[in-house]
């Protein structure tokens, strides 16, 4: 059986980075993190669709510069408090 519900709960709060089109900068999404923390929200999700990584070419390393760009977005969303996941 489910716990009651409570009505006045709010269901997790992020973004989903996951759009085509032209991509964020590290910045930008380092930028986004903070903003989500300072509203409230509770996640955010990398999943663009240009990027290479998750999508062709997902059994290839990344190249060690964005690696170390996607590792320094998680810590910031750690620090922050914000949930981090790749998808």
């Amino acid at each position: 059986m489910f716990p009651s519900a409570d009505v006045h709960s709010t269901p997790p709060l992020g973004i989903i980075e996951g759009f085509f089109g032209r991509t964020w900068s590290w910045a930008a999404r380092t930028d986004m993190v903070h903003f989500l923390a300072r509203q409230g929200y509770d996640f955010y999700l990398y999943a663009p669709k240009a990027d290479p990584h998750l999508r062709r070419h997902w059994q290839t390393p990344w190249p060690e510069d964005e690696w170390r760009a996607l590792c320094a977005l998680r810590d910031t969303c750690r620090a922050q408090g914000i949930r981090f996941g790749v998808g």
